[in-house]
């Protein structure tokens, strides 16, 4: 439903779109924020996605920003970012989705972490927020792409926006699947190589690399080794995102910073069990998840989550940003 007081025009070329800024440029998509015109000079800010020339880009980039527009307009849920439409303009294909003002969470991190330590209830909430997310997207059913449901595929702190209010969102479907399909499935090879997930080892759960039994527990997997950096700090994952964890892993370092961290055992408990390389030890849905992460939140911390985190983000949000970059 278009905006109180906007009405709503079919773009029919770029030339509707008024850019304000430009954001990023991955997997040959330009990402900006724009002004939609309207009629009587009513206009809305919105996220510009364009293709480049389909020359350069390839077919498989439209298909997937396809896939991304189809998922998008179909999502109903308060963490979880909407789109408008899909257009064509020449040769380019551009997607029109909501646009909130928020900062990125991989820069609040980054924020706090200069500061102190970034709060446990404030990373409980987010990851209540996101698992909520997770759980709608890994039971969505979209016939017939998607009979089964979703997997996100890159659930990373620079795909996470949270609002100077406390409001937490879920970004980049760009590599998102349908559950029981391979995530570089009908996927031209140059995308699956620049996939989201592929450039962010430390978040990738081991089941991806092989592309078998890829289901909603990998995005748990890569939940819990975000909120774990979170709360343990810029050293946790070796000061590098793109560390390799299964070495780290092997050689008992996550495991060991886990058990000497000053946190209720049952948080330990359950990072540890999400964290797990095999996906049958791992909760069996997000929204098992995110009633341990409730429950701690209530017990061990008077659940004052969001509070924390609308405190931090409004100190640390400078303007216009975009959850759509790589770790």
């Amino acid at each position: 439903m278009p905006d109180a007081g906007f009405i709503e025009v079919e773009p029919r070329s770029l030339d509707d779109f008024r850019i304000i800024q430009r954001l990023s440029e991955n997997h040959g998509i330009s990402s900006s924020l724009a002004v939609m015109e309207g009629h009587f000079g009513l206009a809305r800010r919105v996220l510009l996605k364009v293709t480049e020339s389909s020359l350069h880009s390839g077919i498989g980039v439209a298909l997937r920003l396809s896939d991304e527009a189809r998922l998008c307009q179909a999502l109903r849920h308060p963490n979880l970012l909407s789109a408008h439409e899909l257009g064509r303009d020449g040769d380019r294909f551009f997607l029109v989705r909501q646009w909130v003002e928020g900062v990125g969470l991989r820069k609040l991190m980054r924020g706090v972490w200069d500061e102190g330590t970034f709060p446990v209830t404030a990373a409980l909430h987010i990851g209540q927020e996101i698992c909520s997310a997770l759980a709608y997207l890994h039971t969505l059913s979209i016939q017939p792409w998607a009979p089964v449901g979703i997997v996100h595929l890159a659930v990373t702190p620079s795909n996470i926006l949270v609002t100077p209010s406390g409001e937490v969102f879920l970004g980049n479907l760009f590599g998102a699947r349908p559950i029981g399909k391979s995530a570089g499935a009908d996927v031209d090879p140059e995308i699956a190589q620049a996939r989201p997930h592929g450039s962010v080892p430390a978040y990738e759960a081991p089941e991806i690399a092989t592309g078998t039994n890829v289901d909603g527990r990998a995005d748990l997997f890569a939940l819990a080794m975000l909120l774990y950096e979170a709360i343990l700090g810029p050293t946790a994952l070796a000061g590098n995102p793109g560390f390799d964890w299964r070495r780290h892993r092997h050689d008992g370092q996550i495991l060991e910073q886990l058990e000497d961290a000053d946190l209720p055992d049952d948080l330990k408990s359950i990072l540890e069990r999400t964290m797990s390389p095999r996906p049958e030890d791992r909760p069996s849905s997000a929204q098992e998840l995110r009633d341990a992460l409730w429950h701690i939140s209530q017990s061990q911390y008077e659940r004052r989550g969001q509070e924390e985190l609308r405190m931090i983000a409004r100190q640390h949000f400078e303007g216009t940003e975009i959850p759509e970059e790589d770790d």
